[in-house]
C-alpha cells in the first residue's frame, strides 16, 4: 500500500473550518484560551470599539492565528523537523502556511491602520480644548 504523502495531523484546516461554520473550538484547549485573549486585547488596544470593517478583519485575524499556531504545535511535536523521512519538505509548511502567515500580517497592519484612522489625533484633541474652553469662556 502507498502511503500519502500528504498525510499530517497538525488540525489546522479542521479548526478552520470548525471557526468558519460557527462550531468554534472547544473551550478547555490552550488554544481557544490564546484565541480569546487576542480577541479581547486587540479590542481593547482599539479603545473597546470596533468598526465593521475592523470585526470581519479580526475575524480573518483569529482564524489565520488558529492554522498557524495548529502548524506551529505540530512542528514543536516534531521537534521542528520540517522535512519527512523522505528528505522532503512537510506539506503544512509550504504555500498554504506561508498564505496565511502573509494574510495574517495584512489583516493586523489593516486592522491598526482603522483603528488609527477612528481615533483623533494629539492636535485634533487640543483643538477641541481650545474651542470648548473658548466656548465655555464666552458664556
Amino acid at each position: 500500500m502507498r502511503k500519502n504523502s500528504n498525510l499530517f495531523v497538525h488540525g489546522g484546516h479542521s479548526i478552520v473550518r470548525a471557526i468558519r461554520e460557527g462550531k468554534g473550538l472547544d473551550r478547555r484547549t490552550k488554544l481557544w484560551r490564546y484565541l480569546k485573549e487576542v480577541r479581547q486585547n486587540l479590542i481593547q488596544e482599539n479603545g473597546g470599539e470596533l468598526s465593521e470593517v475592523q470585526h470581519i478583519l479580526l475575524e480573518e485575524i483569529i482564524i489565520g492565528l488558529a492554522f498557524t499556531k495548529s502548524i506551529y504545535r505540530y512542528l514543536e511535536e516534531r521537534n521542528f523537523e520540517i522535512v519527512d523521512d523522505g528528505g522532503k519538505l512537510l506539506p503544512c509548511i509550504g504555500w498554504h502556511f506561508i498564505a496565511y502567515q502573509n494574510s495574517l500580517t495584512r489583516n493586523l497592519m489593516k486592522f491598526y491602520q482603522l483603528g488609527q484612522m477612528n481615533q483623533e489625533s494629539p492636535s485634533e484633541r487640543a483643538l477641541k480644548a481650545i474651542m470648548k474652553s473658548s466656548s465655555e469662556g464666552e458664556t
